[in-house]
């Protein structure tokens, strides 16, 4: 006959429950490492876009500075309370009527495209300040950084072309 659980084991299911939830863990992972790659948020700056490239070369602490001050810029303040929404809504509407008005919707699209600029322009603004206000030694490391920054994009955006050249060449079977 099975004899009861004793005392001492009634422990052990306790025990191999975390352990299995925390391999598991540890499984998902790795799985989650060998998928991706390491081609994390940095992917979306490509050499046709270089935007986000310019603050992708500083370091956590330096885009940490310019955060700070572009949150401290009124514009930028402006920006925020203005809900990214608010053209969108409006967008809407004016698709909605009939007839269609094709220079109220390249109004809110010029809108969308004014508050774009105004924030580049702000962001670049300051990241010049900022630029102007460190060394050349961090200027120079800069551009180190900027430079491998602009060959590891044109890296990917060539093995991303590839990729999706060669899925195009399959779609002909």
């Amino acid at each position: 006959m099975t004899e009861p659980m004793t005392k001492k084991r009634r422990w052990l299911p306790w025990l191999l429950f975390p352990s299995l939830a925390l391999n598991i863990l540890v499984i998902g992972l790795v799985i989650g490492a060998i998928a991706f790659r390491g081609d994390g948020p940095k992917d979306r700056y490509l050499p046709n876009d270089p935007r986000g490239i310019y603050l992708s070369a500083l370091d956590f602490s330096d885009k940490r500075e310019i955060g700070k001050r572009l949150r401290s810029r009124p514009e930028m303040r402006e920006m925020r309370r203005r809900s990214p929404r608010e053209n969108v809504e409006q967008a809407i509407k004016v698709l909605r009527v009939e007839p269609y008005d094709t220079a109220a919707f390249l109004h809110v699209l010029g809108q969308v495209n004014d508050q774009r600029k105004t924030r580049d322009h702000t962001i670049h603004g300051t990241l010049a300040q900022y630029l102007d206000e460190q060394g050349p030694e961090f200027r120079k490391a800069y551009a180190d950084a900027l430079e491998e920054q602009l060959e590891d994009a044109e890296y990917r955006f060539k093995k991303y072309r590839k990729r999706h050249h060669d899925d195009d060449d399959h779609d002909d079977d």
